[in-house]
């Protein structure tokens, strides 16, 4: 059985906390475990999702192509995805699909790159996008 569930530790001030978002749910599906199984447990660290600035932006560009193309922004939104972003494919009771990538899941990293591709597709199609400092001040540690 593979069970998949979310936990934060929070480093604050020197400690560490554990924090389980539904400890009920996660409790009940360890139960599910029979006695005597090794169950792995992982953290890892993640990476500052997309700000609502790099998103801002993003629209802001997205409206920009539009106008000088004449296609809607969604429309848009969901090309440069398709073209840009790595496909994701999901098996639900053995019957898999490709689904389209999202945006939303992307780092600030990961997203200041795919901007970057948006940015270099509308200056192909001759668009002049809003200065980029815009959300590139996101990723500057100072």
């Amino acid at each position: 059985m593979n069970l998949v569930t979310r936990a934060v530790v929070e480093i604050k001030d020197g400690k560490k906390k554990l924090r389980i978002g539904n400890e009920g749910f996660f409790q009940h599906h360890l139960q599910k475990f029979p006695e005597g199984k090794v169950v792995w447990i992982t953290l890892d660290t993640r990476a500052p999702k997309r700000s609502n600035q790099q998103n801002a932006y993003y629209w802001l560009c997205l409206r920009e192509i539009s106008l000088n193309t004449g296609l809607e922004e969604t429309d848009i939104h969901e090309y440069l995805k398709g073209r840009y972003l790595p496909k994701q494919t999901i098996t639900i009771a053995g019957d898999s699909a490709i689904i389209p990538p999202s945006t939303t899941k992307l780092s600030k990293l990961e997203f200041g790159e795919y901007m970057e591709k948006v940015i270099q597709f509308a200056a192909d199609q001759g668009i002049l996008l809003p200065d980029p400092s815009i959300w590139k001040k996101e990723l500057d540690p100072q």
